[in-house]
């Protein structure tokens, strides 16, 4: 069975070392609680490590995930001084 890395250590832990090639993984959660940019984080891990990844969006368009993918690497990247989503969002604006 081939298993995928999530890229979060504990999650992977916990999961026995990431999401099973195959299965349907569900990641629920109240409003605003940060499941899709946890799924982004996911997939950018995985495209980091070199492997491919596809993300479906029912609620985001393209452009909003957009946004908030650069947000994530910018964060990544600069840290606590990175731009924000709202900074992100004004510069597509």
């Amino acid at each position: 069975m081939r298993i995928w890395p999530t890229g979060f250590p504990l999650i992977d832990d916990v999961l026995g070392g990431g999401l099973r090639a195959g299965a349907l993984n569900l990641l629920a959660g109240p409003q605003g609680q940060g499941k899709t940019t946890m799924a982004l984080q996911v997939a950018r891990n995985a495209v980091a490590a070199g492997r491919s990844a596809i993300f479906f969006s029912f609620e985001l368009d393209a452009e909003a995930l957009l946004q908030r993918l650069i947000a994530l690497e910018s964060g990544l990247i600069g840290g606590i001084h990175a731009p924000g989503l709202t900074k992100v969002r004004e510069a597509f604006e």
